[in-house]
């Protein structure tokens, strides 16, 4: 078990006995929180790790190395960037993918530019919320003024590897 998991644990059961002691009535109020937030993400959790599972074994580790390694520079950045906003789901699915592909030999920079990619443009969000919900120039307009930042957040951190060699 790693020492952010065991921080994560302590804090966790210290908030808890802090809630039970101070505010005894929201105790359980605040468990059923926990036990809802644990429904939403009881399957979404184990299916990222199912996907992230097929990603590994389905894409060569030469091809993600090739595409998207270190070597690969602006093009590798430029292409994580596109490839991000075409995960679909959540923070479950996306993260356990974006390690994957760490593992198989993608570039921190271009893992940088593939989440923030996601984050900014999942497709799946565009087409069931923002296009529906604020419109076509809305969209636009958010495209056109956040369309740099995915490559940008991937160059910055290939200006700054020599800082944080070792680091990550």
């Amino acid at each position: 078990m790693s020492t952010e998991t065991i921080v994560m644990v302590l804090l966790s059961l210290a908030l808890l006995v802090t809630v039970r002691l101070a505010k005894p009535e929201k105790f359980g109020s605040m468990l059923r929180g926990i036990l809802d937030q644990f429904k939403s993400v009881a399957f979404t959790a184990p299916a990222g790790f199912v996907i992230a599972a097929f990603v590994s074994t389905m894409l060569p580790a030469q091809l993600v190395a090739g595409v998207l390694g270190e070597a690969s520079g602006f093009g590798g950045i430029l292409f994580a960037s596109i490839a991000g906003a075409f995960i679909p789901g959540g923070p479950m699915v996306s993260y356990p993918i974006v390690l994957t592909i760490g593992h198989l030999g993608a570039g921190h920079p271009q893992m940088i530019a593939f989440v923030t990619g996601w984050s900014l443009f999942a497709f799946h969000r565009i087409v069931s919320y923002e296009l529906p919900l604020m419109g076509t120039q809305f969209l636009k307009v958010r495209l056109i003024s956040t369309a740099m930042l995915p490559p940008l957040a991937g160059v910055v951190m290939l200006l700054l590897r020599p800082i944080f060699q070792g680091a990550i």
